[in-house]
Formats: C-alpha cells, sequence, structure tokens
C-alpha cells in the first residue's frame, strides 16, 4: 500500500514537472491559453489526448487539449473535458458497452442471448479517446468554430459561412547527413551536415556555402538564404531557434516519421538537447509516428503509398517528383556526396 502511494506521488510529480514543461514550450510559441472572457473565433489546427487537474492539484481528469489558429495568426488553446468510456453494469443491464466489448461477450458465453438483449450500442475498442471524442462530438480539425468557455465547461460551435483556411505557416524541410561507404546513415556516429528547409514558399540552407538558387522549373521558384555554420550542434541549434521564431503549424517530410525526425532527435540528444523540449516534437518507435501536440507532421511518403497509385519500386522521391511534379532533379549519388562536400563544397552543379 505504501510502495503505491509512493508511487502514485512520483508519477504525480512527474507529470507536474511535464506540464510545467509543455506550458513553458507553448508560451514560447506563442500559444495561449484560453480559460476566460468573450468567446474566440478559431481555426482548429490540430487536437490531441491531455489530462485537467482541479484546482488543489488532487483529482486528475481526462481531457482534450485543442489548439486553434485566430483571423490574425495567433494560436491558443483550450482544454474540453470528455468523458472516457467504461462498462456499466456486469449482471443487470448494461447501457453502454465499449472498450473491450468481445472479451465481454466472451465472458457472458453461456448467457449470450441475455446480454445481447441489454446492449444498446456498439463501439470499438481500439479507437483513440482523442478520436471518440471528436467523432462524438462531430469535431474536425481544418475548420472554423466559435469557442466560449465558462464555468460549465468548453462549447464549439461551428461557422459554416467561413471557408478559408486560417494563414498557417507551413515548413517543408529536409536533412543530408554523412554516411560510410555503402553503409545507410546511422544517427548513433554520423552527422547532420545540412538542412534545407522552405517556409510559405521562401526557402532556407544551413549549410557551409554561399547563397544559391534552385529553380528546376519556372512554376516551381526557389530563391534560397543560406547561413553558414561551424559544426552540427551549431546547425541543430540555428534550425530549432528559427522554427521557435517561425512557429510553423504544418511540418512537411518525406519519409520523415522513419528517418528525418528520429535522426534529428538522435543528433540533438547527443549535443545535450531534447527535441522534444526545443520544437514538441518526440518519435514514437512503436507507433513509427512523430507528433506534436500543436503542431501537426504530414510524411508525404504515407500518402505515395497509400494515394499515389505508382508500382513499388517508384516510390523514392527523385521517381516520385518526376511522375507527379513533371521535373527531372538532379541527384548526386549517395556514395559521392560526402567527399563532394568535403573537396568541392562551392560547386552547384557536380
Amino acid at each position: 500500500m505504501k510502495d503505491d502511494t509512493r508511487r502514485r506521488k512520483g508519477d504525480r510529480k512527474i507529470s507536474k514537472k511535464r506540464k510545467f514543461i509543455d506550458e513553458n514550450l507553448e508560451s514560447k510559441f506563442g500559444i495561449d491559453a484560453f480559460t476566460e472572457g468573450e468567446k474566440r473565433l478559431g481555426w482548429l489546427l490540430t487536437f490531441t489526448t491531455s489530462s485537467w487537474e482541479d484546482t488543489d492539484m488532487q483529482n486528475v481528469y481526462s481531457c482534450v487539449d485543442l489548439y486553434f489558429v485566430r483571423q490574425d495568426g495567433t494560436t491558443f488553446k483550450v482544454k474540453y473535458k470528455f468523458r472516457p468510456y467504461f462498462y456499466k453494469g456486469m449482471y443487470a443491464s448494461m447501457e453502454l458497452v465499449d472498450y473491450f466489448v468481445f472479451n465481454l461477450l466472451s465472458w457472458f458465453y453461456e448467457r449470450i442471448q441475455d446480454c445481447m438483449d441489454c446492449i444498446v450500442d456498439l463501439r470499438e475498442y481500439d479507437v483513440p479517446y482523442h478520436v471518440r471524442f471528436a467523432i462524438d462530438n462531430d469535431i474536425r480539425s481544418g475548420l472554423w468554430y466559435d469557442v466560449n468557455v465558462s464555468s460549465d465547461g468548453v462549447t464549439l460551435e461551428r461557422r459554416h459561412d467561413l471557408l478559408q483556411r486560417a494563414e498557417v505557416h507551413v515548413c517543408a524541410f529536409d536533412i543530408e547527413t554523412t554516411k560510410l561507404p555503402l553503409k545507410f546513415p546511422d544517427a548513433e556516429y554520423d552527422l547532420v551536415m545540412m538542412i534545407s528547409y522552405m517556409v510559405d514558399g521562401r526557402g532556407y540552407l544551413i549549410i557551409n556555402r554561399e547563397d544559391l538558387e534552385y529553380t528546376p522549373k519556372p512554376e516551381f521558384e526557389g530563391q534560397f538564404k543560406v547561413t553558414n555554420v561551424k559544426n552540427e550542434e551549431e546547425l541543430i541549434k540555428l534550425w530549432f531557434s528559427r522554427m521557435r521564431e517561425v512557429k510553423p503549424g504544418i511540418y512537411v517530410t518525406y519519409n520523415g516519421d522513419f528517418f528525418d525526425w528520429p535522426f534529428l532527435e538522435n543528433r540533438a540528444a547527443h549535443h545535450g538537447l531534447r527535441m522534444n523540449d526545443e520544437l514538441g516534437f518526440q518519435c514514437d518507435k512503436i507507433q513509427g509516428e512523430c507528433c506534436a501536440k500543436f503542431a501537426c507532421h504530414l510524411d508525404c511518403f504515407a500518402w505515395v503509398k497509400r494515394d499515389s497509385y505508382l508500382p513499388q519500386g517508384s516510390h523514392g522521391l527523385k521517381a516520385v517528383t518526376k511522375a507527379k511534379l513533371g521535373y527531372d532533379p538532379l541527384e548526386v549519388n549517395p556514395e559521392d556526396m560526402v567527399r563532394f562536400a568535403i573537396e568541392k563544397p562551392q560547386v552547384h552543379n557536380l
């Protein structure tokens, strides 16, 4: 009993520390916690599972954090308390069957007919809590809502008259790394030597070379501002700093869930930095995704695999660029890239 109490207190301390870090980070990104005042108009960017504590910090409740973008581009969040589903009743009546419903029915195998007479609804047991919230309340990202906060909680009213999306900053980025000959890059010892990114159509490059232009076709203009850095640590710190300055609401990568984000996370850790504390992004190795609470990540590789209708073997970035965008990009052989970066760092066309 004492061990359980001690463990709960320890978990609560960790939770409070994590909450403080999250709130501090959200403050750096200009996210205002909307807890009182007149109703606000907001475009729902994203939402995620969270928790809410009462004033004396004794009780913790399930809730959903919703992040909205206002018409002036600022961001705010609200906490929407939403009850999770549980069983109600065992041998008597059940008003709702939700999680582990099939296990429950098996347990009542001999009285299956009686049980079926009592079931009024069936829900999938594996639907995430925040998705269940969205389904039950008909809430969707990418729509405008009038948001009101009162002592009774949060209410959302859909604004059907507003169709244009909010002005959300979009950052598309890619990294280049060193590698050993004939080996795949390994974040244990290889380095990030370049980060290229575009924010709202403007290009930036963090590397050791001069300004350049990359415009493969007239409709794909690419004026890049180049910043030179001394080493990998300075490169990663500068990119983190710029992301906190720009505050993208959407990040776009190609295979970023598998490569770019995890590689950056590991290399940042090598220099004593936690990507989660810097940008709010954390890689989930089990789900194979990298996510943040207050920003979205779109991995275009997932779209290619699901919706591009390109054959297997044609899902590489160069093949997809040629098939879907209509131009054939210049590509340096991976085995030559590191050598050229060392021997010919200022040569534009290799």
